[in-house]
């Protein structure tokens, strides 16, 4: 099986696997888009991470988190900016999840 080169490609993956969520930051939590339910970074497992540098440009870079949240029986994604792009408050939720993992 070939391995998703592009952030859409990931992305569609993912969807087909059920992670079907867009999650955002908002504030110090996570809202989860179309269902607009507020999640506690605290609450999410991170399943996977896939990351993308640009080639000629170093601000083109993306995170994809691949999430999971046993409480509200949910699955979705976190697509963030890297590095001097991010924006603010998904830096903050990024360094909340980056703990996680850290374990």
């Amino acid at each position: 099986m070939v391995e998703p080169q592009t952030v859409s490609q990931v992305l569609e993956r993912l969807a087909r696997e059920g992670y079907t969520e867009d999650f955002k930051a908002h504030k110090n939590s996570m809202r989860t888009i179309p269902k607009n339910i507020e999640i506690n970074p605290e609450d999410l497992v991170v399943d996977k991470i896939y990351r993308f540098e640009g080639e000629t440009d170093l601000d083109d870079e993306e995170i994809i988190f691949a999430l999971s949240c046993p409480k509200h029986f949910l699955k979705g994604t976190f697509l963030v900016a890297f590095g001097p792009m991010m924006d603010p408050g998904d830096a903050n939720i990024v360094e909340k999840l980056h703990k996680k993992i850290k374990k």
